[in-house]
């Protein structure tokens, strides 16, 4: 696989690699296949979450549940 640098080619180069890839997201796209987020970015199971509430230091989501309004 070849690294391209826009800097070493002419500006007709850079302009044809930019619409070729315009056209590949265009085309993926269209068929409903490229932008589908991926399964690991699931936020995942409700335990799950809540672990990771409490593991960074957030209140766990039965106490924020469980807590009482301010203001009804």
């Amino acid at each position: 696989m070849e690294t391209y640098r826009c800097d070493t080619m002419s500006e007709g180069e850079v302009d044809k690699l930019l619409a070729v890839a315009i056209v590949a997201v265009l085309i993926e796209e269209s068929a409903g296949l490229s932008i589908r987020p991926s399964k690991g970015r699931d936020g995942g199971a409700k335990w799950s979450i809540d672990h990771r509430r409490v593991s960074v230091g957030r209140r766990s989501i039965l106490r924020t549940k469980s807590g009482r309004s301010a203001n009804r």
